[in-house]
């Protein structure tokens, strides 16, 4: 059991690593509201990993795999939720001028900080589980881990348990960083230009979603 755990570790660890949704929003929350909206972000999603893996766990997740309409549907949900999220991050980036309209806006949303990180932990719950890579990943790679005579259910939801928090301990340093770059960069042409590109690369990962076959 102890192999198997650690050799899924890695797997898990790999698979938070690589570029997508849930880091670009991480980034894109993290440039606008600090680290603690970036760690929302995070949480959120891994949230969203535990019902995925919970679903996977009690057969729903290759239902939704298997049938074409439900699939489909949530594929498009969630090709439809990356894009407005990439176009509104461009948007905001082309709205944005100087260091004291930006430090002016910070004092008008003072109140709302805890509203916009519930917001934040929402996109991030949405997002994981609009993203059916999940889904196939809980389906495909989840019970390769699973030894033979171990009870499965309680097995996958320990598997997903460590998929959940290397994903969330990898989410939260990309949160730290890109809000200690966004301070850095506040005011400057960078900066937007930095949140033009995470907008941009959100849209091309919903248009990439929605052509799939």
């Amino acid at each position: 059991m102890a192999d198997a755990l650690s050799a899924f570790a890695v797997v898990a660890l790999l698979f938070a690593l690589t570029p997508g949704p849930d880091i670009f929003l991480v980034l894109k929350h993290s440039s606008k509201g600090g680290s603690r909206h970036g760690i929302a972000v995070a949480i959120g999603a891994a949230s969203g990993s535990l019902v995925w893996g919970v679903a996977a766990s009690v057969g729903l997740a290759a239902v939704i795999e298997q049938s074409a309409l439900v699939y489909d549907f949530i594929r498009y949900v969630g090709a439809f939720y990356l894009l407005f999220l990439g176009i509104s991050t461009i948007w905001a980036a082309r709205h944005s001028n100087s260091t004291a309209d930006a430090e002016h806006k910070a004092v008008a949303r003072e109140p709302l900080r805890n509203r916009s990180r519930v917001a934040a932990f929402r996109t991030g719950v949405l997002a994981n589980l609009l993203n059916l890579k999940m889904g196939i990943f809980y389906v495909a790679i989840l019970p390769q881990f699973v030894p033979s005579g171990a009870d499965v259910l309680t097995t996958s939801v320990l598997l997903t348990l460590i998929e959940l928090v290397m994903s969330a301990v990898v989410l939260a340093a990309v949160a730290l960083l890109a809000a200690r770059a966004a301070a850095l960069l506040a005011g400057t042409r960078l900066r937007q230009w930095l949140d033009r590109i995470v907008g941009a690369v959100l849209v091309a990962l919903g248009i990439g979603v929605a052509s799939q076959a």
